[in-house]
């Protein structure tokens, strides 16, 4: 049986961050009349905030921890689905054909492009399927995990807890957890 836990994660990201924060709760994403980016029953939703570091979630080193994150979610076993602001598409009618393209390219992964950002930006408005994934002051990201339907919640949590621990260990974060 799934019980839904909240724990929050603060993560004090040194030297690349002063401070972030991993917000991460288990919901019921039919509870109520949801509003989540899924259709699954249950989600596991994480949010980075990056209101007390330098910069945004768009700049050149919060992206690519956001990327990292991104990566080791997209490793981690009992994980059904998820989605983030990498895999989220846009919707653009461009002519006479309808495209579907991710919000943030590929390639600014690997060649950081600041009006590239700047645009992305400018055209956060335009865009209400990016919505749920990050904040309109560009501080806080979310990301929503799918748990599989035959994994236990208990080896969920300890996959949740080793995701938090490669984060440490990639960006040198020291975590500090409350239940």
């Amino acid at each position: 049986k799934f019980i839904p836990i909240l724990f929050l994660i603060l993560i004090s990201l040194y030297p690349l961050v002063k401070s972030s924060q991993i917000s991460t709760t288990f919901v019921d994403s039919q509870e109520e009349k949801s509003s989540l980016p899924t259709s699954s029953k249950d989600v596991i939703v994480m949010v980075i905030d990056f209101s007390s570091s330098p910069g945004d979630t768009l700049d050149q080193t919060n992206l690519s921890i956001v990327y990292e994150i991104h990566k080791k979610i997209q490793e981690m076993e009992g994980i059904r689905g998820y989605s983030s602001i990498f895999n989220a598409p846009i919707v653009l009618a461009l002519d006479d054909e309808i495209l579907v393209l991710p919000f943030i390219p590929d390639e600014i992964l690997t060649f950081y492009d600041q009006d590239k950002i700047t645009s992305l930006k400018s055209q956060y408005k335009d865009f209400p399927e990016i919505w749920p994934y990050i904040s309109s002051d560009f501080l806080q990201c979310v990301f929503y995990l799918e748990p599989g339907r035959t994994y236990s919640s208990v080896r969920l949590i300890e996959n949740i807890e080793r995701l938090k621990d490669k984060i440490e260990d990639l960006t040198g974060a020291r975590i500090t957890e409350a239940k």
